[in-house]
């Protein structure tokens, strides 16, 4: 679960319901008013391990999450994002890492924070666990609407066997 507060004094709670798979936001007014429950993520497949979210200067929330899908005894975890703009607004969400041949355990751990930027806008950086691999990533949406760009960081758990390094 995460809560931040914006600059007028309203909490915005994110929260993973683990009784229904569900990713549910509720904003509580500076007063002390809460507003209903939005179901954000409505994924069978969502477990709720691992989310994360920030505001940013306009009072965008920012939410990182990430989504399993169970085959069989195999479990392919991916990271996604999703937006929820000051006037109420959400956006659909975008694939972050993982998702594709190759990448079963990628999202682990997220952080996000957010750049403030006057030129390219205020856009989203996501570290978290790759699992298929033993390292940490990055993840940096550059400018709004592009797909992000992805970077392995740190030494691999595998190093010390391969004597090939993975990181920056």
């Amino acid at each position: 679960s995460v809560i931040r507060v914006d600059s007028a004094g309203r909490a915005h709670i994110v929260a993973h319901d683990s009784a229904t798979g569900e990713v549910i936001y509720l904003q509580v007014s500076a007063e002390g008013e809460m507003t209903e429950e939005a179901v954000i993520v409505a994924d069978e497949n969502f477990d709720g391990a691992y989310l994360d979210a920030e505001l940013d200067a306009s009072g965008t929330l920012h939410i990182g999450y990430t989504s399993d899908i169970e085959f069989g005894t195999i479990t392919h975890r991916s990271l996604w994002y999703l937006t929820r703009s000051s006037s109420g607004i959400w956006s659909s969400p975008m694939s972050i890492d993982g998702g594709i041949s190759g990448e079963l355990n990628r999202g682990q751990y997220v952080d996000l924070a957010i750049h403030d930027g006057e030129f390219l806008g205020d856009t989203p950086s996501f570290v978290y666990f790759d699992g298929d691999h033993g390292t940490p990533r990055l993840a940096d949406i550059l400018m709004a609407g592009t797909d992000p760009v992805v970077f392995p960081m740190g030494t691999s758990i595998w190093d010390g066997f391969t004597g090939v390094g993975s990181g920056l």
